[in-house]
C-alpha cells in the first residue's frame, strides 16, 4: 500500500489496526475531510431516514465488510477505500473511536534552509 503525500502532507486511515489508505492534503484539508464525516450522517439521517445506532452499526459493518476483502486479498476499488475513510470520519464525529486510534496525521516536514559557509584555511 502506498501513502499520497500531498504538499500539506497526508491522512492515514486505520481500522482494526490495519492500514486502510492513506490520502493526501493539500487542495483538500483536514476540515474538508470533516465536512463529508458530517456530510455522511446527516445523509443517512435525512434522506435513509435511520436512527443513530442504526448509523452507527451501518458504518462499522461496512469498515468491517472493505476491510475483509482487503484482508483477503479481493479486489477494492478506490471509491470503496475513500468512502470507508470517510466512514472512519463519520465513527469519529460519533464519538465511537477516538481519532488518535484510527487516524494518523502527517504534515509534511518543513525544510530548513542551511547556509554552509567554507572556511578557508
Amino acid at each position: 500500500m502506498v501513502v499520497i503525500v500531498g504538499k500539506n502532507g497526508s491522512v492515514t486511515f486505520f481500522w482494526k489496526d490495519k492500514l486502510v489508505m492513506g490520502i493526501p492534503l493539500g487542495k483538500w484539508n483536514m476540515k474538508d475531510y470533516f465536512k463529508l464525516g458530517d456530510d455522511l450522517i446527516l445523509n443517512y439521517m435525512r434522506e435513509q431516514k435511520m436512527k443513530m445506532i442504526e448509523i452507527i452499526h451501518a458504518l462499522i459493518l461496512w469498515c468491517n465488510t472493505i476491510m475483509m476483502r482487503k484482508v483477503r486479498n479481493k479486489p477494492v476499488s478506490d471509491i470503496d477505500l475513500k468512502t470507508t475513510c470517510i466512514a472512519i470520519i463519520a465513527l469519529i464525529k460519533l464519538k465511537i473511536f477516538d481519532q488518535d486510534d484510527v487516524l494518523l496525521i502527517m504534515p509534511k516536514k518543513k525544510k530548513k534552509n542551511i547556509n554552509v559557509k567554507c572556511v578557508g584555511k
